[in-house]
C-alpha cells in the first residue's frame, strides 16, 4: 500500500516546514523530482503561500481554481513540485519558481517569468535525418535537430518547447544542486575529466574556488532565476 504521509520529523531537512507543529505531514507521489527536491503541492499552497488553513481547503482550491505547474493544471494535492518547476495561480495573477537557498533549502520565489522554466539535459539519443531526442530533469522529452549536450540547460517556454540553450563551457554562470555546496551560484571555471572516477570542476563563488562532481551541476546563464 502506497503511503499518502509521512512523519514531520523524517522529512527530508530541504523542506523548511517545522517539525513539531503537527504529526505528519503529506508525502509527495513519485515523479521526476526526488523527495529531497521536491515538496507537494499541497504542503506549498498551505504551509508556505499561505492560501489554505487545511487539506479540505486545498483539494477545493484545486478543484475549483486552476492551478498550473509548469504550465499545465494539477489537481492532485500530493503531486511533486521541484527545483526550476515554476507554479502558475492564474486567479491571483501571481507565479511562482521553486528554488534551492544556499542553506540548501527548498523555497518559493514570486516571479514574473511565469511562461518559462530551464531544464538540464540527462540524456540524449540519435534519430533518423539528424534529429535527436532528449530528456530532461524534469522528465520531459524533445525531438530537435540542434547539436545539444549532456549537462547542458535549455530554456522552455511552456507550450512551444526549446527556445534557448545554455553551454556548459568555461565561465558560464551555474547552480549547484547537491552535495555540501547546494544551492550556491557562482561561475564554471574548469572541467576536470576523469578515465578512473567521476568528472569534477572546478567552481568560483564569492571569491572561493572548490571542485564538486560535474554531475552536481545545473548550467543557468543569463536565466533569471530570482525574478
Amino acid at each position: 500500500m502506497v503511503k499518502r504521509h509521512m512523519l514531520r520529523i523524517a522529512m527530508p531537512n530541504s523542506w523548511q516546514l517545522s517539525r513539531k507543529t503537527f504529526v505528519f505531514v503529506s508525502r509527495p507521489t513519485p515523479g521526476a523530482h526526488s523527495l529531497e527536491s521536491g515538496m507537494p503541492l499541497g504542503v506549498i499552497l498551505r504551509d508556505i503561500l499561505k492560501l489554505a488553513n487545511s487539506s479540505r481547503e486545498v483539494k477545493y482550491l484545486l478543484n475549483s481554481k486552476e492551478v498550473l505547474v509548469d504550465g499545465k493544471r494539477r489537481k492532485e494535492h500530493n503531486f511533486s513540485v521541484g527545483v526550476m518547476d515554476v507554479l502558475n495561480i492564474p486567479v491571483l495573477d501571481k507565479a511562482y519558481r521553486i528554488l534551492l537557498n544556499e542553506n540548501r533549502k527548498l523555497c518559493v520565489v514570486e516571479t514574473k517569468n511565469k511562461n518559462h522554466k530551464i531544464c538540464k539535459i540527462i540524456n540524449k539519443s540519435i534519430l533518423k535525418k539528424g534529429k535527436q531526442s532528449i530528456s530532461t530533469d524534469d522528465g520531459s522529452n524533445f525531438i530537435t535537430s540542434g547539436d545539444y549536450k549532456v549537462g547542458d540547460s535549455v530554456v522552455i517556454e511552456f507550450g512551444k518547447g526549446i527556445k534557448k540553450r545554455h553551454e556548459m563551457t568555461e565561465g558560464v554562470k551555474v547552480m549547484l544542486t547537491a552535495g555540501k555546496h547546494a544551492g550556491i551560484t557562482g561561475s564554471l571555471v574548469k572541467i576536470i575529466p576523469s578515465k578512473v572516477e567521476e568528472d569534477k570542476v572546478l567552481v568560483k563563488a564569492k571569491d572561493e574556488e572548490f571542485k564538486t562532481l560535474k554531475k552536481y551541476v545545473f548550467v543557468i546563464g543569463d536565466f533569471e532565476l530570482w525574478t
